[in-house]
């Protein structure tokens, strides 16, 4: 007689494997949690009647903090400057162009553009040898002239006392009286033509009419200079402005005299100016207005520089939060606000506006009157 098997020995083997998957899918539930009871979000285990553990989250956090504002703030609006931007162009408020008046060869140009010079400082030279001449020929012509009014005058003198003594006709002394007239009236043109050409001569040397700063010179030494062709071009620099282009709707509320924020990121500049010009004149295509502003020049301030012109519009209402009350994952942020009753925190994800010293402008996710973590990190 055979010996009996085991029971699990006789058993099926697709029975076997049945119950061994039934078995390890109860193992994993109870590691997983699945037969212990769990607490409801937002509520915590209630301990024995009588101990300290039975505090609220906020409670707990105002012993935990020293007192509830230590710890907690509850969102209120707050009363800022609300203002618009206009971007814009530092411009000089005092620029010359200096042109040449005649025909003549650039004889040097001791400058370089972007170099401070005072007022009458050499600019530019141009030829002077025609002109030089010019002079010279007219004052031997004045010269001449003084000769022949002298030698009239002589001959004048002499006829009238001839005719005096009735040794002369009448015609003759008209006849010396014309003489001296018209040699009178060639002194006259000769002192004019000296006067031009010397005048002429001057132009050939273009000096600095005020203490500037040279831009840009428009010819190199040799070049032919004709007349009207810019030189050299010069701005003031402690005569500077900023000018931007306003929308008319923001422009017909400002008036000359008016105070305004000035930034000017080269210079990492903030300050304030104010209004000198308003162009009463609106741009068609962009429907705007030139303003100008001035102030005092900062060091390093050159033409060209890009600027924005800050506008006051009045006050409005924000919510700001402290920046230790932000938790920053990434770029995204959040607050941690306290709801539901008891109160909890609960982590909200906020988008964050201006910053303003040490806090947050809140545009979106928090409302007035709700209750925040100051320090969700600690």
């Amino acid at each position: 007689m055979s010996p009996r098997l085991p029971r699990l020995a006789r058993t099926p083997r697709w029975l076997q494997g049945l119950l061994l998957g039934v078995l390890v899918l109860l193992a994993v539930a109870f590691l997983s949690g699945l037969f212990t009871r769990r607490t409801p979000p937002g509520r915590s285990t209630s301990p024995a009647p009588g101990s300290a553990a039975t505090a609220s989250p906020a409670t707990a956090l105002s012993e935990t903090s020293g007192e509830t504002s230590g710890g907690v703030m509850t969102v209120q609006p707050t009363p800022l400057p609300r203002t618009a931007v206009a971007a814009g162009s530092i411009e000089a408020r005092h620029e010359i162009s200096l042109a040449s008046r005649i025909a003549a060869r650039v004889e040097r140009i001791p400058v370089i553009a972007g170099q401070s010079v005072h007022a009458g400082d050499l600019l530019v030279e141009l030829d002077q040898t025609d002109l030089a001449a010019r002079v010279k020929q007219a004052q031997a012509n004045l010269d001449a002239a003084h000769s022949q009014l002298q030698q009239a005058r002589s001959d004048l003198a002499k006829l009238t006392e001839l005719r005096q003594q009735g040794a002369a006709t009448e015609r003759e002394l008209q006849d010396a009286q014309r003489r001296a007239d018209v040699a009178a009236s060639g002194v006259q043109a000769a002192e004019q033509a000296l006067a031009d050409a010397q005048s002429q001569l001057q132009y050939t040397r273009l000096t600095a009419p005020m203490d500037a700063i040279v831009v840009d010179k428009r010819v190199n030494d040799g070049d032919l200079a004709s007349p009207g062709q810019e030189l050299i071009r010069l701005y003031d620099p402690h005569r500077l402005q900023l000018v931007a282009a306003v929308p008319e709707s923001l422009a017909t509320n400002l008036k000359p005299g008016d105070e305004v924020g000035v930034e000017i990121d080269a210079l990492s500049l903030r300050c304030t100016a104010n209004i000198s010009e308003i162009v009463p004149q609106s741009a068609p295509g962009s429907r705007s207005m030139l303003v100008k502003v001035t102030g005092p020049c900062p060091p390093g301030a050159t033409t060209g520089m890009f600027g924005r012109m800050i506008l006051p519009l009045g006050q409005e209402q924000v919510l700001l939060v402290p920046r230790s009350a932000v938790e920053r994952v990434g770029q995204l942020a959040y607050l941690h606000v306290l709801s539901g009753d008891p109160p909890a925190p609960q982590r909200r994800l906020v988008r964050l506006g201006r910053t303003h010293d040490d806090q947050f402008e809140i545009l979106a996710g928090l409302s007035l009157g709700e209750t925040i973590l100051l320090h969700p990190v600690d």
